[in-house]
């Protein structure tokens, strides 16, 4: 039983392992991607670097998402499951992506209304996910206060 249990954590680090290097390559290849075209875009001048805008900050949004998730895998790996927080910037960054891409598309006349509340919609969503980030780092200040009355 002991062997088996001992089987299983070496296969679950693996994967923690596994799915840490796949999003340093993601991360390495979404800023290349990013940086390759700035770098195609600059010696065309400062129109085509605007119109292009849209997909650089997405982009850049995307390489920290990604960072986000690969920091929150880690602190799962380490088993501190009670830290919530780098789960909740990674959902902040995608949720605040998506209302770039919205905002940078836009919509046609006919469609603002639909356009605004969508937008609205994905505002909400980021203004929860910060008050749960908040109550989550409240939350854990008071543990870390009552575990320390308990030391002393």
């Amino acid at each position: 039983m002991l062997k088996r249990r001992e089987w299983d954590r070496t296969v679950i680090k693996v994967i923690f392992v596994m799915v840490r290097v796949l999003l340093l390559v993601a991360i390495v290849i979404e800023i290349y991607f990013t940086g390759q075209l700035l770098y195609q875009k600059i010696p065309e001048g400062a129109s085509a670097v605007t119109q292009d805008l849209a997909n650089l900050v997405s982009g850049s949004l995307l390489a920290l998402a990604i960072m986000d998730i690969y920091l929150s895998v880690g602190v799962y790996s380490r088993g501190d499951i009670k830290n919530l927080v780098y789960i909740i910037d990674a959902a902040v960054f995608f949720v605040v992506r998506d209302i770039v891409i919205q905002l940078f598309n836009g919509e046609s006349i006919p469609q603002y209304n639909v356009y605004i509340y969508r937008v609205g919609i994905l505002g909400a969503v980021v203004l929860a996910l910060v008050a749960a980030r908040f109550v989550a780092i409240l939350s854990s200040e008071k543990a870390m206060q009552v575990n320390r009355d308990e030391l002393s």
